[in-house]
């Protein structure tokens, strides 16, 4: 609260273009603070924190020290300590008050965890890929680290890789369940028009909108390459009619990996 000339003080240091520390007002509270209390030197700090580091150092605290802190108290009583190379020590005097042993949270959404120690290894820098290649490689080694880092790249959360799979779809297949609950959690914010609700493509200029029409158009191409390496090769149809005591080995479907039961032999020993 304000219980005198406050203002005028604060009037006086805009005034003299000295509003940080170790000013004329500074110097004033150091003679009050000495004269109040009888010591020999005061000095003002700008938090308790810098004090105690202030204090740490001047102790000659450093490296093989301890130092016993409350077990309540600031973190910032801790790290004045540790910046010193010395030890804290949490302690207190009574046994109730003691810490409980720390507990895993487990996963806000069953299944969302991950296992850092199931990430198999990059085989090149994430720097040396574009983003959205770079996400694909996370997906598939399992880095959601990774994976965020891609995304905050400017990944495409709607490309497709060459198989045809999303981001989303790919870490499905692969079982990648914290990968995907993430990559869900993040659907519509990667720019395309029907992630905007309805009527978003009428906000969108001329330019957004071919370009748009663009990456969609890629998207389908790069499907239909993708699925006409998969597909069979186009020929005649095979008859699938079973026929028992042939003797022929059966009909042979080589687009599926099957020769006959004689691997294609046509001539039997009777």
């Amino acid at each position: 609260s304000l219980a005198g000339a406050e203002f005028e003080y604060i009037a006086e240091a805009i005034d003299t273009m000295h509003i940080a520390g170790d000013g004329a007002f500074t110097r004033k509270c150091h003679a009050f603070l000495e004269e109040a209390l009888g010591v020999r030197k005061a000095l003002l700090t700008t938090s308790c924190t810098h004090a105690l580091e202030m204090a740490s150092h001047l102790l000659g605290i450093g490296p093989g020290d301890e130092v016993i802190l409350p077990s309540f108290t600031f973190p910032s009583a801790a790290n004045a300590i540790a910046m010193t190379g010395a030890r804290p020590v949490v302690g207190g005097n009574n046994p109730d008050a003691a810490l409980p042993p720390r507990v895993p949270r487990a996963a806000a959404i069953p299944g969302a965890e991950s296992d850092p120690e199931r990430v198999a290894p990059a085989d090149r820098p994430a720097s040396e890929m574009r983003p959205t290649e770079a996400l694909f490689d996370a997906i598939n080694r399992g880095d959601i680290i990774a994976v965020r880092n891609a995304i905050n790249r400017g990944a495409e959360l709607s490309a497709r890789n060459i198989l045809g799979f999303t981001p989303v779809e790919l870490a499905v297949d692969l079982s990648r369940r914290d990968i995907a609950f993430l990559l869900l959690s993040l659907r519509g914010i990667d720019g395309k028009p029907e992630s905007r609700g309805r009527g978003a493509e009428a906000t969108l200029s001329p330019a957004q909108q071919a370009r748009a029409a663009q990456q969609e158009a890629q998207r389908a191409q790069a499907a239909r390459q993708a699925a006409a390496r998969v597909a069979p090769a186009a020929g005649p149809a095979v008859s699938q009619t079973p026929r028992l005591f042939m003797g022929d080995g059966g009909a042979a479907v080589p687009d599926a990996g099957f020769m006959g039961f004689d691997g294609g032999a046509r001539t039997r020993t009777r």
